[in-house]
């Protein structure tokens, strides 16, 4: 019997496609900590500087259908601005979110996606390190105590670590 030849390796997957991007900037945070104060600023600012922005403006009631239209929004927008305020921690929505945005800088970083955290009266190592004590830790363990998907805990533990090797803008003692 003969040896079967070797056969050479499949060649590695194509790169991702350069992505289409639709807006300029997509803006994760927490509606009903930020919407009628510093969110209405960061959005009027932007758009007085005509960039465009992605805005949802019906975040209480999100339906999966809306979920599909964010997370389609994160993946055209070619920046990424997370706003972490104390309570964006017991989010389910802003938790997601975050995962999307760092998966879609996984993906498109080579191709320009950036993405910025903005620490909005939390310190930064509050998000990356779950502080214990913390506003911020607390609203997270609240809402772990109502997830029961491990997998998705995980998730959402990860991305917070990683927002520790992201450039950010610290507004602790900024108005807002």
């Amino acid at each position: 019997m003969f040896p079967s030849p070797s056969l050479p390796p499949p060649p590695p997957p194509p790169p991702p496609r350069p992505p289409q991007w639709k807006y300029d900037v997509f803006v994760s945070f927490r509606g009903k900590d930020l919407r009628r104060n510093f969110m209405s600023h960061l959005f009027s600012a932007l758009k007085q500087a005509s960039i465009r922005c992605f805005r949802d403006n019906a975040r209480e009631d999100i339906g999966e259908e809306i979920k599909s239209k964010l997370f389609k929004s994160i993946w055209h927008a070619r920046f990424s601005l997370i706003v972490f305020s104390k309570n964006c921690a017991d989010s389910k929505w802003c938790m997601n979110e975050l995962v999307e945005i760092l998966e879609c800088k996984k993906r498109y970083e080579n191709h320009g996606h950036l993405v910025v955290p903005i620490f909005l009266h939390v310190k930064p190592e509050d998000i990356s390190k779950l502080t214990s004590g913390s506003e911020f830790a607390q609203g997270f363990e609240r809402l772990c105590g109502k997830e029961r998907d491990d997998g998705q805990l995980q998730k959402w533990r990860d991305a917070l670590t990683e927002t520790k090797h992201l450039s950010g803008v610290d507004l602790r003692n900024d108005a807002g």
